[in-house]
């Protein structure tokens, strides 16, 4: 008997990449509008007492790898969306 090399069904798969990539998205848009809050208005963040949140809104040192971050993950969650919807069609094609 031969087994096979699936592990979830084809439909599942294709909800869960399209479930995920919107996380993706918008985590990355989140990480976007953080740093541009913190470009725009730098003074916002000195309200923060904490310094492990305020450290974690400004990405430590660096607020441009924090933004830069957040453009690629953005980015990321937006191919992963379209590769989805080349995935349906040829789902439905077959």
């Amino acid at each position: 008997m031969m087994m096979s090399a699936q592990l979830i069904d084809p439909e599942t798969g294709l909800t869960l990449t399209r479930w995920g990539s919107w996380l993706l998205l918008i985590l990355g848009v989140v990480k976007l509008l953080i740093w541009l809050i913190g470009e725009r208005w730098p003074s916002l963040y000195k309200r923060v007492k904490s310094q492990t949140i305020r450290n974690l809104f400004t990405g430590k040192t660096n607020r441009m790898v924090f933004g830069c971050g957040g453009f690629v993950t953005a980015l990321l969650g937006v191919i992963f969306l379209i590769m989805a919807a080349i995935l349906a069609r040829l789902m439905a094609n077959s």
